[in-house]
């Protein structure tokens, strides 16, 4: 008996964990400082057919047949080789934005309003013009390095 393991695309990465770790805010919510991004989640296939995302290094039993699956069994390389990829990603989708904000604000500050409609134009053609290219290569490159583990039951 074995399980497969697949990294899939999970449109709610960006909701972070309930934690009581010192690093977080009242809310539950990562402070800046400590923000960490999130491994993609893990889509585990029972033999019986039943299926579950969970997060690496976590435990989980299947509902149908009882059978407890650890997603630890999966090379930690492989796995932060996808989480290095998240992280890639994010910082081209938020780096231009922010770099130009740090230069353009202080200038429309000091210098005119212009400054500031220049910034939401740039942003907005990054948003619009950049990041679907962005998107649909970041897409195509997960999908081709899909990594699918074999795990063995506990």
């Amino acid at each position: 008996m074995a399980a497969t393991a697949t990294v899939t695309r999970h449109d709610d990465d960006s909701k972070p964990e309930r934690s009581t770790d010192p690093a977080r805010s009242r809310r539950g919510q990562p402070t800046a400082y400590h923000a960490r991004v999130r491994g993609p989640p893990i889509t585990l296939t029972c033999d019986c057919g039943a299926a579950s995302q969970v997060a690496y290094g976590e435990r989980w039993t299947c509902s149908s047949c009882g059978t407890t699956w650890n997603t630890s069994q999966i090379p930690r390389e492989d796995y932060d080789r996808l989480t290095r990829s998240v992280r890639r990603y994010r910082l081209l989708v938020l780096g231009p934005p922010v770099a130009l904000a740090a230069v353009l604000i202080p200038l429309s500050v000091a210098l005119g309003v212009q400054y500031a409609f220049l910034l939401f134009l740039l942003v907005l053609a990054w948003g619009l013009l950049v990041m679907p290219q962005l998107r649909s290569r970041a897409t195509a490159r997960v999908l081709r390095e899909r990594a699918t583990w074999n795990l063995h039951p506990e």
